[in-house]
Parts: structure tokens; sequence; C-alpha cells
């Protein structure tokens, strides 16, 4: 299982630029509610136990998706927290380390105390989509006042200022 857990790992990792790129493009948003949308189906998914021949590339599916939203996440917060970025950027990695060890965690007691995983996945999946929900909230305001459509960078006069 270890070379998987490396495959799946590195996917992730990779599909963060592919996120970031897909955000600048598309918004941040939009790519946000997709991968919302990626992570609730796979997590309920794996939460059924099936073979694991459909296991990983579930798992690849899934942790492709959570890597395309680090990076939109990090395409938003520059747009939003202009003269502050770098100490957002570095509290919104804490953050996000923080949550990366909270997930091994619910795994964890899942299988401890309820016998299995499958109980983990779930969790992920009802989290997935509370985040779907948020973002269709707060999507309207954040687009009237401070990014464009879908999460886009509004286009503003850049200054040369010379060499």
């Amino acid at each position: 299982m270890g070379q998987y857990s490396a495959l799946i790992a590195v996917m992730a990792s990779i599909s963060r630029v592919a996120g970031g790129w897909v955000a600048d493009r598309v918004g941040g948003i939009k790519c946000m509610l997709v991968v919302c949308i990626v992570a609730a189906i796979m997590s309920f998914y794996v939460a059924t136990l099936p073979p694991f021949y459909l296991v990983i590339p579930a798992l690849c599916i899934l942790f492709l998706a959570l890597g395309a939203g680090n990076g939109s996440t990090f395409q938003l917060v520059p747009l939003r927290w202009v003269g502050s970025t770098a100490v957002v950027m570095s509290l919104v990695g804490e953050v996000g380390g923080l949550g990366g060890g909270i997930i091994p965690n619910v795994m964890g007691y899942s299988k401890q105390h309820l016998g299995s995983y499958q109980y983990g996945y779930i969790v992920w999946g009802v989290l997935a989509i509370g985040i779907f929900i948020m973002y269709m909230v707060v999507k309207r305001r954040w687009e009237a006042t401070w990014v464009g459509a879908g999460g886009k960078a509004l286009h503003t006069e850049v200054k040369d200022y010379g060499a």
C-alpha cells in the first residue's frame, strides 16, 4: 500500500499547480465549487468500500481534486488581501497544515472506534458539502466587492514604473 500512498501524495502535490492555473483562467470560486463536488463524490464512493483495484483510482481522483483546491485557494488569497498577501499566505498555509493533520486523526478514530475507515470518508464528504455550501453563500458578496465573476482577478490598470 505504501507505493500507492506515495503516488497519491505526489499527484496531490502536482495538482496544486494545475489548480492554480485553472483558477487563474476560470476563477478560484468556480474551481473550488468543482473541487468540492468531486471531493464529496469520491469520498462517499470510497466510503462504500469498493474493491482495492477501484479504491486506488478513486483516491487518486480525490487527492487530485484536493490538490487543485489548494492551488485555487492560493489564487484567491492575493486578490482579497492585496497589501498583506505574504502574511495571509503564511496563515492560510498554517491552517492548511493543521487541517492536513486532522485528516489522519479522523481516519484513525474512525477505524479505532467504529471498526472501519468508512466513517472517516463520510466525514470528508460531509465537509466537502459544507464547504460547497459556504462558497455558494459568500459567492455573490465576494463577486460584488473584491473579486470578479467566478473568482477571477478584476482587471485593473497596471502602472509601469519603468525598469
